[in-house]
């Protein structure tokens, strides 16, 4: 595993995204994604298209979960004594 330090939504982490397969694709890759095939993510990284994410994605499924991850993260750098 290798640790990278961008801030998640920069233009860094874009970039970063772009050029290699990150924990955000563990699902896809193994093929277990509730709305990404693998298929579509070895597309992705080929033409380097990504398909547009929806208001109603970007709303109903991106941001409760951003919401979540934020609400979490305390709990996690705590129980590590860490920063995350």
């Amino acid at each position: 595993m290798k640790l990278h330090t961008e801030i998640q939504g920069s233009t860094e982490w874009a970039a970063l995204r772009s050029r290699y397969y990150t924990a955000s694709n563990a699902a896809a890759m193994k093929g277990c994604h509730p709305t990404k095939q693998r298929n579509e993510l070895l597309r992705e990284t080929k033409t380097g298209i990504v398909a547009d994410v929806s208001d109603f994605v970007e709303a109903r499924v991106f941001a409760p979960g951003h919401a979540t991850e934020a609400a979490a993260r305390p709990l996690a750098e705590a129980e590590i004594g860490e920063d995350l």
